[in-house]
């Protein structure tokens, strides 16, 4: 005769919902993660390709015998310049034999000329002595003109298996796939 009340049970997420949720960040962190490889994918184009189409070179530095003006990991631009304009101070890329396949990049500590060929003698910056031999320069030699710390890591990266795959094969993957997407969705709502 009285009317208890009744406890209504509250309503609870469908699991469905929660899988949702993970769906929507999953796919925020899949395009959010794109987005950043392919700002690391053009920063390293850019530091590479641009100042080789202005006729200069790119090298990653391998060792800190530069630090702390040049660290190692940093990638350096070199320009050619005449080896007679070269100075006491520049930095430098050569390669320190014949054979030698890795350039050295250090500073010039002073030069002499011997028969009309011009001989440096170069130093890392962190290092206690100055480098065994002396050089010689073929007429056009690279001087240093400008460093990226750290993008040395982001080139070798890019250039490793790995790095390909992420960068390139991937977000190119992902690409191929959103636009055949689109192009179904199209299809579909086609009359």
């Amino acid at each position: 005769m009285f009317n208890k009340p009744v406890a209504i049970p509250q309503s609870q997420p469908a699991p469905m919902a929660g899988l949702a949720s993970a769906f929507k960040f999953a796919s925020f962190a899949l395009r959010a993660t794109i987005v950043v490889l392919s700002t690391l994918l053009f920063f390293v184009t850019a530091v590479v390709t641009l100042p080789m189409a202005m006729g200069n070179r790119t090298l990653v530095i391998l060792s800190g015998s530069m630090a702390p003006a040049i660290a190692e990991g940093a990638a350096v631009v070199v320009r050619p310049v005449p080896t007679q304009e070269l100075e006491v101070g520049d930095v430098i890329a050569f390669l320190p034999s014949a054979t030698a396949q890795i350039p050295i990049v250090h500073r010039i500590l002073s030069f002499r000329d011997k028969d009309g060929v011009r001989f440096f003698t170069t130093q890392g910056d962190a290092n206690h002595t100055e480098d065994r031999a002396e050089v010689a320069l073929p007429p056009t030699a690279w001087r240093v003109w400008y460093s990226v710390p750290l993008a040395g890591y982001a080139i070798q990266f890019a250039s490793s298996p790995l790095g390909t795959l992420l960068l390139v094969v991937i977000p190119s993957l992902l690409w191929l796939y959103r636009k055949a997407g689109g192009a179904v969705r199209r299809l579909r709502a086609a009359p």
